[in-house]
């Protein structure tokens, strides 16, 4: 596939070293250090930049124009410019890599060990560009709505075989099958509230109905949120999506409020559970829609496969328990 070819496996730092660049003792002086650049022997890649170390522990950068500008005598080490020393560690991811480098205008990156501090090499200016170059066209792909190829964690129902299609589902579904039992066993708890207030029982499905729905939706969401963005700051996109579902609780509370005034002509004490109800049951979604999800991509798991059954029972048994909990402290 043609597409295919546009995606690249995920590469780091250590992926795009070269150390055919000069690396000197900070002792040695302008002089020797410019012999040593113009013996054509050393074949190096980059001269741009002098990297000044102490045995194998990186120093500090020059730039040709200050060795040139130096006199004979003068060592290397008095030449550095400590603001100008940018590195990264071998397992940077080359976007950060390459972003790293506009951000400080760096014509190439120095990549050292983070513990050590030893130099490994550095990553030219004409490999940045490439990076660079590979992020802008698998972003526009991704603006253009194409996105990697499943991963192999991830069900492919054209190629995965017919039984381990249908045992990647079925494990899932027993457990909402138990949990479903788990949930009956949990209403017959509130027997006593709910033979007082018969009516409660009428609001049973709508109560689970909405809280599956908001969950649902935010399960969507967030499955493809992770498939479109590489990192979800999983705090900051919790509450942003907090502060949404807060206000369609709200806006769906005071609707289901006054329909079950309108309709049903129930008690004010009703429709303040009802209204409760859902506000709580929704907000409880954000558990099931992103936690969730976020759980089995942890465990690298599919989350399509996974979230929609187990995170349709844990939300029935929190909207019932919350609806059940709220009419018995307020009955």
């Amino acid at each position: 596939m043609e597409i295919q070819k546009e995606f690249h496996a995920l590469k780091t730092a250590k992926d795009h070293i070269t150390n055919h660049v000069p690396f000197f003792p900070g002792t040695l002086l302008v002089k020797d250090a410019l012999e040593k650049l113009h013996n054509p022997e050393k074949n190096f890649k980059n001269i741009e930049e002098i990297y000044i170390g102490e045995g194998d522990i990186l120093m500090g950068i020059v730039h040709l124009s200050a060795l040139y500008n130096a006199k004979d005598s003068v060592a290397l080490h008095t030449l550095i410019d400590p603001k100008k020393l940018i590195t990264v560690s071998p397992s940077t991811p080359q976007e950060k890599v390459a972003y790293t480098a506009l951000q400080h205008e760096c014509r190439s990156v120095a990549v050292v060990e983070k513990n050590t501090g030893k130099f490994l090499g550095v990553i030219p200016s004409p490999t940045l560009l490439k990076i660079l170059h590979k992020e802008l066209r698998e972003d526009i792909l991704h603006l253009s709505g194409i996105h990697e190829p499943p991963k192999e964690n991830e069900d492919n129902i054209f190629t995965i075989p017919f039984y381990k299609a249908v045992f990647g589902r079925f494990p899932w579904l027993l457990i909402g099958l138990f949990g479903g039992m788990f949930t009956a066993q949990m209403v017959s708890q509130f027997e006593e509230v709910l033979s007082n207030n018969l009516i409660l029982a009428a609001f049973i499905p709508l109560i689970a109905y909405v809280a599956d729905a908001v969950g649902t939706q935010m399960e969507a969401y967030t499955i493809r949120d992770m498939a479109i963005f590489r990192d979800i700051h999983i705090i900051k996109y919790f509450l942003r999506q907090l502060s949404i579902i807060l206000v369609i609780a709200i806006l769906l509370g005071v609707v289901l409020w006054s329909m079950s005034m309108l309709f049903f002509h129930e008690s004010s004490t009703i429709g303040i559970i009802l209204f409760l109800s859902v506000i709580c049951a929704s907000i409880s979604s954000l558990f099931t829609g992103i936690l969730i999800p976020f759980f089995f991509r942890k465990l690298k798991l599919d989350p399509a496969n996974a979230s929609g059954p187990i995170g349709t029972i844990i939300q029935d048994v929190l909207s019932i328990f919350i609806y059940f909990s709220i009419a018995k402290a307020l009955l």
